[in-house]
This record gives C-alpha cells, sequence and structure tokens, in this order.
C-alpha cells in the first residue's frame, strides 16, 4: 500500500526543480526549539507519531463498537502519511505531518498534547528541487540557495520560507532516499 503525500500539479519541470500547484491539506505540526535540522526531525517526530498513534480526542461521535454516548471521549489511530515536513523559524522548527485527506477540520481527531497544533492549508503554487540522501543542515544550506538561484533565474517570487519535506523511514538506505525542499511562490505568470 503506498503511502499519501500532498496532492499537486506539475507547472513545469527542469531536471530536480519544478513549479507545483498543490491542493490544500491539514497538517497537525509541532514547534521544537533546536540547534540542527536532524534533533528538530527526531524530537517533532516522537509528538507527531504520538499523536497519529491515538493520543488525540475524536470529535463527538457514536462508535458502533461503544454506544454509551454522542460525547464518548475515545483515541483514533491515524494513517501515516509522507513527507515529514520542517520549516526553520530562528532557532525553532516547525515539524509537521500531512493528514491523510479523507480528515477535514470538522472532523479530525483534536491532539491531547497541547504542542501538538492543527494548521490547514489553502491551495498554493511552490518551486521544488528533490534530493536523495540523508538531509542534513549543510545540505539544506546548499541546495536552499540552489532552489533560490533557479527560482530567480526563472523569473519567479519567493514568498514562503523554505520547507524541507523527508519521504521515506529513518530504515530506508541513503542511496534510496527522497527529499525535497519547496517555497512558496506567487502564481507564476503564463
Amino acid at each position: 500500500m503506498a503511502t499519501e503525500t500532498p496532492q499537486f500539479d506539475i507547472i513545469n519541470e527542469d531536471g530536480s526543480f519544478a513549479i507545483r500547484k498543490y491542493k490544500g491539506f491539514i497538517m497537525a505540526n509541532v514547534k521544537i526549539k533546536s540547534g540542527s535540522y536532524k534533533n528538530a526531525v527526531y524530537s517533532g517526530f516522537n509528538y507527531l507519531a504520538d499523536y497519529i498513534f491515538g493520543n488525540n480526542v475524536a470529535a463527538d461521535k457514536i462508535s458502533m463498537t461503544a454506544p454509551l454516548s454522542a460525547a464518548r471521549i475515545y483515541s483514533e489511530k491515524i494513517a501515516m502519511t509522507a513527507p515529514v515536513n520542517t520549516i526553520q523559524e530562528g532557532e525553532s522548527y516547525i515539524v509537521s505531518f500531512t493528514m491523510p485527506s479523507n480528515y477535514k477540520l470538522n472532523n479530525l481527531p483534536m491532539p491531547n498534547n497541547k504542542a501538538v497544533f492543527i494548521t490547514e492549508t489553502k491551495t498554493f503554487y511552490a518551486v521544488a528541487v528533490k534530493l536523495s540522501g540523508y538531509l542534513t543542515d549543510n545540505k539544506i544550506i546548499i541546495n536552499e540557495k540552489r532552489l533560490n538561484d533557479w527560482a530567480k533565474i526563472n523569473n519567479l517570487e519567493i514568498i514562503g520560507k523554505p520547507v524541507f519535506s523527508q519521504f521515506d523511514p529513518p530504515w530506508k538506505p541513503w542511496f534510496l532516499r527522497h527529499n525535497e525542499i519547496f517555497m512558496e511562490i506567487k502564481k507564476p505568470n503564463g
């Protein structure tokens, strides 16, 4: 079974670079203070995995297996999606999981842990670069610059912070790993 990822249309592709139009999606997020990308992702993943594996309060619903009352509180497992996204904010990072597309804000179980917060992203355009191997702080710096340069050459105006995305579980060999960096842009002309 394939892991669900955010949906997008490709507007233009140039080697490892692309212009995309992302469809809206919902994310579970946690803010982690850390001096490195690797440590932020590790810490953030633990909070988010705890949430999707059942540490959440399901919305006011009656379950066929437990018909006690409409206000019954129970936990619900949420399917794993990819990628794990990370945005740097000063000395902190926002680490995020995209929620499965069958959830909307009105039916997504709310987290029990107040550190986890839910956001909704509307349709947007972005530039992206695909990377292999492990994402390291140095690799992020180099490829963020490459992406900025490519956007500038193609007359694209970046309006968002870089998002660092890992699509694979930690046990996948480095040479098979799929990562990306993307940044929101103004709608391209044409």
